[in-house]
Order: C-alpha cells, then structure tokens, then sequence
C-alpha cells in the first residue's frame, strides 16, 4: 500500500470526512484538534485504504486544543496504538515544555545523559571531540570525564526554578522560596513562564510581582521562574506588516536538528519477562542531526518574542571576529 502523511489540525468542516477518512471531528465549525485516531485514510474511489507513515501535529500545543476527554483520548490513541511516525512523539514534545527543562537543569540529570553517551562511545579519543577532558589529568576516568562535561553545560543554562514545590522536600522548597524572594526585589531580571510556546503568555516587572504576591498555590504550581537572559544590543532596522522601525534590539538564535528514533518495545517487553522489571524503557536512536538555525530580533523594551504574534522578526546571523 502507498504510505501518505496525516496532518493533525486545522481542517475544515467540508474535508473532515473526504481528507481524514475515518477521523473523527470534536467540534462544529472552525479549525480545532479535530482527529481521534487514524490508522488508515480512505481515498476514495476505488475503496482501498492507504497506511499512514507520518502523523504530523499542525495543532495540539495548546490548552484550546484539548477541550473535552475525546482529545485526550486521541492524543493517548495516536502515540500508543498508531504505528506511524509521530512528529512529534509525546516525549518529544514533552522534552520542550517549561517544566521538563526545569527539571533538566537539576544537579544529576545532565550527569544521567552524559554517562549514557560516554558508555554508547568507542574508544577515548571520540569522547575528547566533546571538548571537555583533559586527557593529561591526573584524576582522568569516565567519572570525571562526564562530571567535567556537566559543569561546562550548566554553564549555558539559564537558572529554572520551580515556584511551589509539592511534596515535603525542604531543600527545594528553601531554593524555590529563595528564587521567589529574589524575583519580587528585582523583577526585571526574572521572567515567569507557563507551559506554553508562541509568547504572549509570560509575565514580566510588575505583573510578575504580582502573580508572585496574589497568585494561588494552584496557579504558581504551573508556571516556573526562569533567569532573564540580557542578550548584547544591536542597532537594526525592523520591518513588519509594511511598517520600518528602527532602534537598539536584541535577538534570541535558535538551532534546528533533526532526530528519528525506534522504539524498542519489543525488547524491553522481552526484559520484563527476564526478570528486569524496572529497566527503563529504551529506544535506538537512528538520526540526530543539526539541520539549521533561526534568529529572531525584537525591539529593546519589548519583553514578548514570537514572530507569529508579531512581538519580534525573523533575521540572519552575521558572524563577526
């Protein structure tokens, strides 16, 4: 059979069931999340059915687009029973919300990638390409290798800080509360962020301080206070909707990579059986590539910075000694 490409989202109410096949639409009228699971697409015609490789996410990144249970159930129906190609996985996207890289940023949880990569690596010259080992130490060893490696990486991070922290972990709670203090005496230099993309959804300076003051434990729960980066100042000129604006800006690149992965479930499934029941589930990394970059540049002042929201614009990085 030939394979096509599903696309999750935005269609119409006349295509639903010409385009989607067996889709299922949540709401009438208007663009919503509108699949609940497809396994195949009906073309038409000659009544056959096509597998579908890719099932590529137009929509689903937002709250609106999960109004009612039947899209969570299609969400959950797409990434455990669809064989095809999600893009993204659920890990995937998980991997980029707010609180994830919080987490991320943790002591110990570099160190877990790290140790995974250095023990996957054959032989130590590969692993002195990273940058990090100093082959002539004396205290040289694996161990040291990837702690030397996550003490270079902390050093691009900005500091991510939970806002309430759940359970009864005093460290973190004391970290939190002094993240918090530190925010309400110098808000400009923090921003306070949900789990959402685009911009349009962060607070900053005085609203900051006030959802740090007013807000309920529930609220604070879902947001996480985030260092403000100041990148340099760059005169530019901007063009948007046919207006030119000119002044002091600053800009924030992006890097684009590619990344496929199987997953193993086969195995892991084989390993429960053998006994190895808390083996973390496991996958077989097939590419993962840089594919490119973005630079987006904003007026100084402006404190959002999506492009579709028209806070900033798409540029290009000019490299200078």
């Amino acid at each position: 059979a030939a394979s096509r490409v599903c696309a999750v989202g935005e269609a119409r109410r006349e295509s639903a069931a010409g385009d989607l096949g067996r889709g299922e639409r949540t709401r009438e009228g208007g663009p919503h999340f509108v699949v609940a699971v497809i396994f195949a697409v009906n073309l038409g015609g000659g009544g056959g059915e096509d597998e579908v490789s890719v099932c590529y996410f137009r929509a689903g990144y937002t709250p609106d687009d999960f109004p009612g249970e039947a899209e969570w159930r299609a969400r959950e129906l797409l990434e455990c029973a669809a064989e095809c190609v999600k893009c993204p996985t659920l890990a995937y996207h998980l991997a980029g919300t707010k609180k994830v890289q919080q987490q991320l940023a943790q002591p110990g949880e570099v160190e877990a990638f790290l140790s995974h990569a250095h023990s996957s690596l054959r032989g130590a010259a590969t692993w002195q390409l990273t940058g990090f080992t100093d082959f002539g130490a004396a205290d040289h060893s694996p161990e040291s290798d990837v702690a030397n490696a996550a003490r270079e990486i902390r050093t691009c991070f900005a500091g991510l800080h939970p806002v309430v922290v759940a359970g009864d972990n005093e460290e973190e709670a004391a970290a939190a509360a002094h993240a918090r203090a530190l925010a309400l005496e110098n808000p400009e230099q923090f921003v306070l962020k949900p789990q959402r993309e685009g911009g349009g959804n962060n607070f900053y300076g005085a609203e900051l301080a006030e959802k740090l003051q007013h807000g309920s434990d529930q609220e604070l729960s879902d947001l996480i206070l985030m260092q403000r980066i100041m990148p340099p100042l760059q005169p530019a000129v901007l063009v948007t909707s046919g207006r030119c604006r000119r002044g002091n800006t600053l800009s924030e690149l992006g890097v684009f990579s590619t990344f496929l992965a199987v997953d193993n479930a086969d195995d892991d499934a084989d390993a429960e059986k053998g006994g190895d029941e808390n083996a973390p589930s496991s996958s077989t990394v097939l590419v993962n590539e840089y594919a490119g970059h973005i630079l987006r540049t904003k007026l100084e002042g402006v404190d959002e910075g999506g492009v579709a929201t028209g806070f900033a614009v798409l540029s290009s990085p000019l490299l200078v000694e």
